[in-house]
């Protein structure tokens, strides 16, 4: 058989040609050690999106909903804003994005929103500025 035919096939002793984390084709998948987490890459160097460490997850909502989660100032992810910090906030049971702005809190104007206690997005609503 060619090499490349091999490549397709899973190999003896249980390890397969698929991603374990995201199953998607593989081959050369192997955990690589970054400051003492190992981290699932699909090359030794392309990070899967699965890794629980560093892999992709879109921020849908906070992972704790127990109180107000606060993220790394960034540009709004729902407006694009470039504001000096933003954050999910719980609502009367609604989990909405806040801009922290000098002059307080404000909603963001996207209308972003879910559901605090279940994290099922809920449909956006326009806000009034």
């Amino acid at each position: 058989m060619s090499p490349s035919v091999v490549d397709l096939l899973d190999t003896p002793g249980g390890r397969t040609s698929a991603c374990p984390g995201c199953r998607e084709f593989a081959p050369a998948w192997t955990h690589v050690d970054i400051d003492g987490l190992s981290v699932l890459t699909h090359d030794g160097d392309v990070i899967c999106p699965e890794d629980r460490h560093f892999g992709y997850r879109p921020a849908t909502a906070p992972n704790s909903r127990r109180d107000d989660a606060t993220v790394i100032p960034s540009p709004c992810m729902g407006c694009g804003a470039d504001v000096d910090h933003w954050r999910w906030a719980n609502l009367d049971g609604t989990g909405v994005l806040v801009h922290d702005t000098s002059h307080g809190a404000e909603r963001c104007p996207s209308g972003q929103s879910f559901d605090w206690a279940t994290g099922v997005p809920r449909p956006l609503v326009a806000v009034a500025a």
